[in-house]
């Protein structure tokens, strides 16, 4: 991977909506729950602090790409990418060039739909292609894009 550009990251924290983080093992090892790294996140509006954010489901507004790793714990400080170029999680196969959206309800990204009867949020340009669920590819966050794509 070319490498990751901050133009823009924010200091946020996980909501005390997000599931608790699990360890496995000995030693422990991360498994579950939180804000995984590299995936999108919305603001949480339930709980009335601007800063608290939670993993984004299929087709919603993300305000960016969590930074912070493995995963982030409720009420635990992480930053979010606003704009430049990032990681980010994979929902499936995507092509170098692809807009992207949140696909899923984990927060991966996805090749946006064609234009068609249903809307959905870009969130920005594959720089990287992916093969699989779950691998990390380059992402150009592009706010200027984070509209309707298909109207």
């Amino acid at each position: 991977m070319a490498g990751e550009v901050s133009l823009f990251d924010i200091a946020c924290q996980a909501s005390p909506n997000v599931t608790a983080l699990t360890f496995t093992g000995n030693p422990p090892v991360y498994t579950s729950g939180g804000i995984p790294q590299f995936v999108a996140v919305i603001e949480d509006t339930t709980t009335g602090n601007i800063n608290d954010v939670k993993v984004a489901t299929t087709g919603q507004l993300a305000l960016g790409i969590a930074q912070d790793g493995p995963a982030t714990g409720p009420g635990q400080s992480l930053r979010v990418r606003e704009l430049g170029i990032s990681k980010a999680q994979a929902a499936g196969a995507v092509a170098y060039g692809d807009i992207v959206y949140v696909a899923n309800s984990s927060g991966q990204l996805g090749t946006a739909p064609a234009a068609g009867a249903t809307n959905v949020f870009a969130v920005g340009k594959a720089r990287t292609p992916a093969t699989q669920a779950g691998d990390l590819f380059e992402v150009l966050l592009m706010p200027g894009l984070t509209t309707q794509v298909n109207a």
